[in-house]
């Protein structure tokens, strides 16, 4: 208890949360707000402490903080949802260290859909991807590849994201997002791998892969005006406002057209899944990863005639289908021996479009 007495009322306020992600973004939140009305945590306790109408304080401070939406709305040109999200801070202090603002229903907006955004079409991205750079060609194909939020996207670190480029295709692998804590199952596609590689190889030193100039990653702007530049190189005609998080919404909604479970896709895109079933998907790392594989052909920005990627896609779904085809015709005891076999038949093709042919005949005949 006496440790405390030295604190003030924002750092009892902000120890309350576990997450150092919740901290950082509440924190950022309040501080805004104290700067635009000239006021500070010291100073919000000490008014709430010494009025006598604690209910009309809590009407007064719910309309200060109304006029303060307003301002983001009109004076910072926020949209509705993320002014919404900026009043985050000042409402969790002062429900914590004082009470729970009053504020006039419907005077904040309810969360709502993005509206007037273009949807991306996988030719577009395509297309995009065939006229970008070495820098942007990573930035797309990454983005495309795990659909996060650009603050967990410009926050990635070099040395985390190495090791991966040196695995095999799709790649799975575990990350927790910095604004919401949610656990995420990323994968790395072909062409993700391709070009992150190509792109650390001659980008300057840093900590993190898309680096500004000095020691610190690029910022939101910066990483929408990149992805504003391609499409303007690619010349996309657009229908609506252009941003980065076009990328996460477009593979989540691959993965869902191409029959993943809600849960399975929330998870590999990081959006939160309940706890229960949090603990079960990880133990399920392999069949989450075959989905994804499956799903791929909808969001592969290189097609089907790189012959690297083209190898790739072979080995995986033709190992897939044979092994699943074979279990229906064989005992498990010679399982093992028939997948040798095919193994060293999709190394001439024509021999083993012959010997899948044959299985269909047998599979037919059974």
């Amino acid at each position: 208890m006496a440790s405390n007495l030295n604190k003030t009322a924002k750092q009892l306020w902000l120890e309350e949360y576990p997450k150092e992600s919740t901290r950082f973004h509440y924190n950022r939140n309040f501080d805004l707000f104290c700067e635009w009305a000239k006021t500070s945590d010291v100073e919000l306790v000490k008014e709430y402490e010494e009025s006598k109408n604690k209910k009309r304080w809590r009407k007064e401070i719910g309309a200060t903080i109304v006029r303060y939406y307003s301002y983001l709305l009109s004076e910072k040109g926020y949209a509705s949802n993320t002014a919404r999200s900026m009043l985050s801070g000042i409402r969790a202090f002062l429900s914590s260290q004082c009470e729970t603002p009053k504020i006039r229903r419907g005077a904040i907006a309810k969360p709502k859909i993005a509206l007037g955004e273009h949807e991306f079409t996988i030719v577009e991205l395509r297309k995009m991807f065939f006229y970008a750079d070495t820098r942007e060609k990573a930035i797309l194909s990454t983005a495309i590849g795990l659909g996060w939020g650009a603050q967990d996207f410009i926050a990635l670190r070099r040395e985390f994201i190495e090791p991966y480029l040196e695995k095999e295709a799709f790649v799975g692998f575990w990350y927790e997002r910095k604004k919401t804590g949610a656990t995420v199952r990323g994968h790395l596609t072909p062409e993700a791998i391709e070009s992150l590689t190509q792109w650390l190889a001659i980008s300057a030193k840093s900590e993190w892969v898309w680096a500004s100039n000095g020691d610190k990653h690029i910022t939101d702007d910066t990483l929408n005006n990149i992805f504003k530049e391609i499409v303007r190189k690619a010349n996309i005609k657009t229908t609506g406002k252009v941003r980065f998080h076009a990328t996460r919404k477009f593979l989540l909604s691959q993965l869902l057209n191409a029959g993943v479970a809600q849960a399975h896709a929330k998870l590999m895109v990081g959006k939160m899944v309940p706890p229960d079933l949090l603990a079960y998907l990880t133990k399920v790392t392999e069949q989450l990863r075959e989905e994804y594989i499956e799903a791929y052909p909808r969001f592969a920005l290189v097609g089907y005639t790189t012959k690297n990627h083209d190898r790739v896609e072979q080995l995986e779904k033709e190992n897939r289908f044979m092994k699943m085809l074979l279990r229906s015709l064989i005992d498990e005891k010679k399982l093992n021996d028939a997948l040798e076999t095919v193994k060293n038949l999709i190394k001439d093709k024509d021999a083993f479009m012959q010997f899948r042919k044959s299985m269909f005949e047998q599979r037919d005949q059974a």
